[in-house]
């Protein structure tokens, strides 16, 4: 099997929220020329009601525009900040190492845990954090 990476990143806003079942998703940015023939692939997910001191469960879903399947290897959350005292630093974000197989064409989805940390300020009960996903595959 050859290897080849697909360098990917790709940012999509996401609502993590302490309160509530609202979400928002942005536009992921305008995608590049492929450097080697391949399409990079694209994440998005969200997490809803995320409590101080809590964690729940995100499901990622994984798209491979390409036309072989792929083998996501890594995956990482990063967030930005939702608010003068809403840090990113609030949240516990998971980096993901594996071998999730994302068939041609197609999709795949994996589970990870999102929490929010007992120390965040009041101020965050439902605030909005964006997400961005970065990750890396092979040729499967």
């Amino acid at each position: 099997m050859s290897r080849w990476k697909l360098a990917f990143l790709a940012t999509v806003g996401v609502a993590l929220l302490s309160v509530g079942a609202v979400s928002c998703v942005l536009p992921a940015p305008a995608p590049k020329p492929p450097a080697n023939g391949h399409k990079d692939f694209v994440m998005s997910g969200e997490v809803q009601n995320l409590r101080p001191g809590g964690s729940r469960p995100m499901v990622i879903t994984v798209r491979n525009p390409n036309s072989v399947a792929i083998r996501v290897t890594s995956v990482t959350v990063a967030a930005g900040t939702a608010g003068p005292s809403c840090p990113a630093s609030a949240l516990t974000l998971p980096r993901w190492t594996g071998g999730l197989v994302v068939p041609k064409r197609g999709t795949a989805t994996l589970t990870v845990n999102v929490g929010l940390k007992p120390t965040v300020s009041d101020a965050c009960q439902g605030a909005r954090w964006p997400l961005t996903f970065a990750g890396a595959a092979v040729k499967s």
